[in-house]
């Protein structure tokens, strides 16, 4: 794949982390999958705060998943398809608790 071809594939994934980014400054951005039970099994969110040491804004993604008997998976992705769509992939470990991650591209 050629350098220009990587340049705009990674495109989207600028624009959308800068509308999140902008999104974030004013406020702290939290989404939630609930269940039809009601019960909530993924979230994310994203704050941004001011580093004052750096002098710029530092950007804070958090992901979670709530896996019962340490079964399945769960993901979170970047674009409109998986092809070249920035993904995180989450899994149970090993151990009751333990969760794997995989961030794939």
């Amino acid at each position: 794949m050629s350098q220009r071809r990587r340049r705009w594939l990674l495109l989207p994934h600028i624009s959308i982390l800068a509308w999140l980014v902008c999104l974030s400054a004013a406020a702290k951005v939290q989404f939630c999958k609930s269940n039809e039970d009601g019960s909530v099994d993924l979230c994310l969110a994203l704050a941004s705060y001011r580093n004052g040491t750096s002098n710029s804004n530092d950007v804070y993604l958090h992901l979670s998943s709530k896996f019962t008997g340490r079964r399945g998976w769960a993901a979170f992705g970047t674009g409109t398809g998986m092809d070249g769509s920035m993904m995180f992939i989450f899994y149970p470990g090993e151990r009751e608790g333990d969760k794997e991650k995989a961030v794939a591209y």
